[in-house]
């Protein structure tokens, strides 16, 4: 047990480590390191239907099923502590046609070829489920491999990204892209 430095009251927890945090006026004193560094983990899966509207007569045929887990990387951790603070949340979503694995460095899709917003945000338990709709009259003459999720343009911020099987993209081809963003203990 010891005193308070900042005022003088008897502290009722033993102190393991002494630091002062200013957060605005007052200070705190950590007593235990442990506990900070147990901070929430970000993580997902991604799925990608493609549809043959061709094939369809009223409802599309599911012509592919694509179920990958997508790196939510530095930057995009980064931008979920900057909209807890009020930047404006996830509002795009891009294409591209590159397979290189997702890397925590990822800045951007490496051969973007479409980008759109978002079509759907809904609420799961400790996260976030974003859905893009691509239709059948974009990104056409491509074969797509990899996927992300961006905020506000311009200047936007990469969240998630996602590699996959390819998709050769058509004028008769429709992809549904749902991202699953969920927060979990380290």
């Amino acid at each position: 047990m010891r005193n308070c430095p900042q005022c003088a009251r008897r502290l009722e927890v033993p102190v393991t480590r002494e630091r002062l945090v200013p957060i605005g006026r007052v200070s705190m004193e950590i007593v235990e390191a442990a506990p900070l560094l147990a901070l929430a983990r970000a993580q997902g899966v991604s799925e990608c239907e493609a549809f043959d509207q061709l094939l369809g007569a009223g409802r599309l045929p599911l012509v592919d099923s694509l179920f990958s887990y997508n790196k939510v990387v530095a930057k995009g951790r980064r931008y979920i502590g900057d909209c807890l603070r009020g930047v404006p949340p996830p509002t795009h979503v891009a294409v591209g046609t590159d397979n290189t694995a997702p890397v925590d460095g990822d800045t951007a899709l490496v051969a973007e070829v479409f980008r759109d917003v978002i079509t759907q945000r809904l609420a799961v338990t400790d996260g976030a489920r974003l859905r893009f709709f691509l239709p059948s009259t974009a990104a056409n003459g491509n074969t797509l491999r990899e996927a992300a999720v961006f905020g506000p343009q311009p200047g936007s911020t990469i969240l998630s990204r996602v590699t996959y099987s390819d998709i050769v993209k058509n004028s008769t081809i429709a992809v549904n892209y749902t991202w699953e963003i969920v927060f979990s203990e380290p």
